[in-house]
């Protein structure tokens, strides 16, 4: 067994850079695939958090009214 390794060492240096190479590709693949999908999920995000920030500015800025205000606006013609 040993003298055959030596013997084909070279083959076996070359296995084990085709084994070493398909696994950092496959890694490099799957990572890719993980990166995609992780940006995917955050403009996701982003555009949720772009909303709840519309509308709570639109919430803040609101101004109460009662119902001696809506009178009012209804005599002026406004409502």
């Amino acid at each position: 067994m040993f003298n055959f390794l030596l013997s084909n060492i070279k083959n076996v240096g070359y296995m084990v850079v085709a084994f070493f190479t398909v696994y950092i590709l496959k890694r490099n693949n799957d990572l890719s695939v993980d990166n995609n999908n992780l940006t995917q999920d955050n403009l996701q995000k982003d555009k949720i958090l772009d909303i709840q920030a519309k509308v709570l500015d639109v919430s803040e800025n609101t101004k109460s009214v009662n119902l001696d205000d809506n009178i009012k606006r209804m005599q002026d013609g406004q409502l």
